[in-house]
């Protein structure tokens, strides 16, 4: 078991936990004998989720004798495929059961106690069916379900480029090297594919379904059925053997090659040994009766005794560009296959990407759906959204009762195809025709019915033939909640489908069935102008072979008018509370409370939100890896040059020396050896020397009156003097007994510095200090007089 799960595991790539839970023994029914084999049941989970049954099958049987070598022992078979030698004449899938009983396997050394797990058959087509409310896995790729109380369901989609209304990716590109897996087409007796194709390629596999290798031996016999949809010299065929015995090709003469890069829609259909391969849904230049094989459909009986394709293998390969693909009226997920070659193919379309932008990003709301050879991008919108771009929210308009719209119809409407779309709240009756379009006995349209939807159509041949219903009565809608209802027919089927999810359908035949429908007249909300049949709700969006169509007089549309009764045109209210940090979002479905973009919501088992959880990564913000990188790179140069300036700025001197506290002694006296030292001493100031008391003002300060201005008389020398002893005796710091010399007005230099050692600094002549009298100076001279006396 060893060796077999690390193979497994070489296999899947991304090394996944391949784990092996049950082993058990049982036999194995061939058509040829009956061999005792060992059953064993394993899981492998990859990154993120378990890899699909489907694919760890056609692995084992792609790689079969490589397995066998290192096993040492014979594969019967990958996977338990009940179907294979089933009675079942009307369909058949495999239901696989277990308990908590457990199963011993003992051998010699070894014992393993697994799961107990056993498979049978079941006698039922294995289609699609919408449950009655949410449940896990019902919405794809990480969408959010929301119940429709009191039943039904929807997706939000947090992802906008996922499409589908289950959130599942609708198209997907080829480069010719890479294929994608997904699970495989069911074993039915009624089978229906449709899908759509754009290649600028001859020849290419467009679908295959069937068995990898070569299982046959002398032992048994297995079954080799198998579809495969191609492209053969620009031609669609398809080749398919039932009960693998007789090869059948069907192929469809179309008048051009098919890879004129343009969408191309292909239908294949099989009813019991009744074989359709439809291209295009016809062409507009049939008439009815069709023959039985024309230049669009190609129609064969086959051979086989049995009429179901009994192979459960996957899908694989293409080249070019696929979208739409629907088995049985389920829609499967391009965009996330089962397994894939992620270097040769990837969702969307590159063909197109040069029109509709990368990433659809020209259709805001809607799918691109251009040609690659058209030069115009062309939107399918959303629900709910209008507009070239999908970019403008539709305006609901409530129908009261005989309220209805008419409009011109002087374009040229298809006779042989109809395409109906219509947005609506079934209202308080839930009773009413919807979209309708006739022409005399001739009619085309869609209805309500009690709450239930319906399609209808009627050649006006007065034959059973001529005439078809579809109405959905599993489905009852509620008044609360607005429907996306679609209906759609061409000669071949008629379609009925509701919010993309529910789906019912039939086949018509073109060679006895009459299908022109000439429509004349167009109505929205009534049969006729007397309002017969009316409805009484809301509208938000009609649609008649996807154009919309104006519900507001002032609407513009070429050739077009309005006529109504009792119609008021609303906006529907919110009428929700929603508790933080959830929030309200108005959906085309109705309002609903969610997470913000930029929480990641955390859900139950059932698929709804429970709680927001933690913020969603940096790519949910469109921000590529290389971005980031690039970002940290500037912050990491910006981080460096802030570090490089502030070390400089640390390195560089000071324009100004520091001075220490010590230095801020102030004294003018130094003790000089030298007379004549006081000269240099210019670079110190003493502050003390401009410190002075504020003196009252004389004459009473304010008198009121200004004062008597006198002309200026020029002071005595002797005067001069006079007032500066004054001013010197009234300084409070003069008191002390500072060691200090102040500064007097002297006249001379007045830059140089009074000292002791030298009284010539004030700019008197040597010699002629006796000439001033000293002595006549007054007491406080009388020192200087004694030393600077008169010379004898």
């Amino acid at each position: 078991m060893n060796r077999f799960c690390s193979k497994m595991s070489e296999y899947l790539g991304h090394e996944p936990n391949v784990q092996v839970f049950s082993i058990q023994p049982g036999e194995a029914n061939l058509q040829a004998s009956t061999l005792k084999v060992i059953d064993v049941r394993f899981t492998a989970r990859g990154l993120s989720s378990y890899v699909t049954s489907s694919v760890l099958d056609g692995l084992i049987m792609q790689h079969r004798s490589e397995l066998e070598d290192i096993i040492g022992a014979k594969i019967v078979s990958g996977g338990n495929d009940m179907c294979k030698f089933t009675k079942c004449d009307y369909g058949c899938h495999t239901v696989h059961n277990a308990d908590e009983s457990g199963y011993l396997v003992s051998a010699n050394q070894t014992v393993i106690l697994g799961i107990n797990a056993w498979s049978n058959d079941s006698c039922k087509c294995p289609i699609f069916e919408p449950p009655p409310s949410c449940r896990a896995g019902i919405c794809r790729n990480g969408g959010v379900c929301h119940n429709t109380y009191p039943t039904g369901f929807f997706c939000e989609c947090r992802d906008n480029s996922l499409k589908g209304f289950r959130c599942q990716g609708t198209t997907r590109s080829f480069n010719g090297a890479g294929y994608a897996w997904f699970k495989p087409i069911p074993a039915c007796t009624s089978l229906n594919i449709t899908l759509q194709f754009m290649t600028s390629e001859l020849n290419g596999l467009l679908l295959y379904n069937g068995p990898f290798g070569n299982n046959i031996s002398a032992s048994h016999l297995d079954y080799f059925d198998y579809l495969a949809i191609r492209l053969n010299g620009g031609k669609i065929e398809a080749e398919y053997a039932f009960n693998g015995i007789n090869k059948n090709i069907l192929q469809v003469p179309s008048t051009s090659e098919l890879n004129d890069g343009k969408w191309h829609s292909v239908s294949f259909t099989q009813i019991g040994k009744k074989v359709e391969l439809v291209l295009d849904n016809y062409g507009l230049d049939d008439v009815y009766p069709a023959p039985v094989n024309s230049s669009f459909r190609v129609f064969a009986t086959t051979v086989d005794d049995d009429e179901r394709l009994n192979m459960n293998t996957p899908l694989q390969y293409f080249n070019g560009c696929i979208r739409d693909l629907i088995v049985n009226g389920e829609k499967y997920d391009l965009g996330v296959p089962d397994l894939t070659d992620e270097e040769n193919t990837s969702p969307g379309c590159s063909m197109n990407a040069a029109v509709c932008g990368i990433d659809n990003s020209y259709c805001r709301h809607g799918e691109c759906v251009a040609d690659a050879s058209s030069s115009l991008p062309k939107c399918i919108c959303d629900p709910g959204y209008s507009g070239v771009q999908c970019d403008l929210e539709v305006e609901w308009v409530e129908f009261g009762p005989g309220a209805f719209i008419e409009y011109d119809v002087a374009v040229f409407l298809q006779k042989i195809r109809s395409d109906i779309d219509v947005l609506v709240y079934p209202g308080q009756r839930g009773t009413g025709t919807l979209g309708y379009g006739k022409d005399t006995n001739k009619y085309v349209g869609t209805y309500l019915n009690n709450y239930s939807p319906g399609g209808v159509f009627d050649c006006g041949e007065n034959s059973l033939n001529s005439s078809l219903n579809l109405q959905m009565d599993q489905l009852k809608m509620n008044n609360n909640y607005s429907y996306w209802v679609q209906f759609t027919r061409n000669p071949a089927r008629a379609t009925l489908t509701v919010d993309g999810t529910y789906y019912l359908s039939e086949q018509l035949d073109p060679v006895k069935r009459p299908f022109e429908i000439q429509i004349k007249e167009l109505l929205l909300g009534a049969r006729s102008s007397n309002g017969a049949t009316d409805f009484q709700g809301c509208i938000g969006t009609f649609r008649w072979e996807h154009q919309n169509l104006p519900l507001l007089q002032n609407a513009s549309l070429p050739q077009d008018t309005t006529q109504n009764s009792d119609i008021i045109y609303v906006q529907r209210s919110e009428g929700i509370v929603c508790s933080p940090p959830f929030i309200c979002v108005d959906f085309w479905k109705g309002p609903f409370c969610t997470c913000p973009v930029n929480l990641m919501p955390v859900l139950g088992q059932d698929g709804t939100v429970l709680r927001c959880g933690e913020v969603v990564a940096y790519s949910k913000l469109g921000i590529s890896n290389n971005a980031i990188i690039i970002i940290m790179v500037f912050l990491g140069l910006l981080l460096l040059m802030a570090l490089l300036m502030i070390v400089y700025s640390r390195r560089q001197t000071p324009p100004f020396a520091p001075v220490r506290p010590v230095e801020l002694n102030r004294d003018n006296i130094r003790p000089y050896d030298i007379e004549g030292g006081g000269e240099a001493d210019n670079d110190q100031y003493d502050i003390n020397g401009l410190r002075k008391p504020v003196m009252p003002l004389e004459n009473g300060g304010l008198g009121g009156y200004p004062a008597k201005v006198c002309p200026t008389q020029r002071a005595a020398p002797d005067d001069n003097i006079s007032a500066q002893i004054k001013n010197l005796e009234a300084d409070p710091d003069a008191t002390a007994p500072y060691d200090e010399l102040h500064i007097y007005g002297d006249e001379g230099d007045d830059r140089s510095i009074v000292s002791l050692e030298s009284l010539e600094s004030a700019g008197y002549p040597a010699g002629k200090i006796d000439e001033l009298n000293i002595g006549e100076w007054g007491e406080p001279f009388k020192e200087l007089a004694k030393i600077y006396g008169k010379k004898e």
